[in-house]
């Protein structure tokens, strides 16, 4: 025969949390009723209600029906912090599971990133580097000989601005001029 594993579930803090929120919730009600039993019984006996009269019956135990109200209402009270404080619980222990199952599931995908890129992203980081230092100095390169260019073409542009002005004014020369007006 097998021998019947104990419910770990029944062991759980979560388990005795919501076992807890039971009890307490069935003593709210047994205190609900008490106080709504108190408070009939006590509007029954200040009251006359014409069928039955219990007035006389009933009103020397008024205090007493004052004081089940009382401790009714406070039992009530109790039994609602202790419903609220056991669903906290409940709820800060399933948070703390759900966090650890995040978390393991996390590391599971970080492995398998890891297994997957591994060495490749360490080579590709390497040479994407190696690229951009390359680039960087073609860059380099380029935009010194576009300088470079671009002084040649100053000076060229200067020399033939000086070759221009000196054309002009050979040019109009006035002494040409007139042998020019002779001749025609």
């Amino acid at each position: 025969m097998k021998k019947k594993q104990p419910d770990q579930s029944a062991s759980t803090p979560e388990a005795s949390a919501s076992k807890k929120a039971g009890i307490m919730s069935l003593l709210a009600w047994a205190s609900f009723i008490l106080y709504v039993i108190a408070t009939v019984c006590l509007v029954t006996a200040t009251a006359d209600l014409g069928i039955v009269d219990l007035t006389l019956l009933l009103y020397k135990y008024t205090w007493a029906f004052l004081t089940l109200q009382l401790i009714s209402s406070l039992l009530c009270a109790f039994a609602v912090s202790q419903i609220s404080s056991a669903n906290k619980k409940i709820l800060l222990q399933q948070t703390q599971t759900l966090n650890e199952n995040l978390e393991g599931r996390m590391e599971l995908v970080d492995k398998k990133v890891q297994e997957y890129l591994g060495d490749n992203y360490k080579k590709l980081k390497e040479q994407n580097e190696a690229m951009k230092t390359e680039f960087d100095q073609i860059r380099e390169n380029e935009n010194n000989k576009i300088i470079a260019e671009i002084e040649e073409l100053r000076s060229e542009n200067a020399d033939l601005r000086k070759k221009l002005s000196s054309n002009h004014s050979k040019n109009e020369d006035p002494s040409e001029s007139e042998n020019q007006l002779q001749v025609a």
